[in-house]
């Protein structure tokens, strides 16, 4: 069975149409591969960035949680102070007190 003009047989057109397609699928599947790949390298990038943001921002919680200890120690120092302060002022006062009863005293005396 000969197709008319062209030499070649239906079935062996069919081959050659078979076979074409085939590298036409090839050359597509290569070229989203390749596009793939680009989207992988692309991924890996971002997760590189994103791994070393990662551990800059770890590194910046540890210095914040570093500060903050030391805040807090010299905040417990200031309180512990104000506590010493306000107890020696209270000391003061009574003993400012005493004395102005004692010169009251006096005073009446006189």
């Amino acid at each position: 069975m000969r197709t008319v003009g062209l030499g070649k047989m239906s079935e062996q057109w069919r081959q050659e149409i078979k076979e074409e397609r085939t590298k036409a699928d090839n050359r597509n599947s290569a070229i989203e591969l390749r596009a793939n790949l680009k989207k992988i390298d692309e991924l890996k990038r971002k997760i590189e960035e994103l791994e070393d943001a990662l551990q800059n921002s770890e590194l910046r919680v540890e210095l914040l949680e570093r500060s903050n200890e030391q805040w807090q120690e010299q905040f417990h120092h200031s309180q512990s102070q104000i506590r010493d302060r306000d107890y020696i002022m209270g000391e003061a006062m009574t003993q400012v007190r005493e004395v102005a009863d004692h010169l009251q005293t006096l005073a009446v005396q006189a």
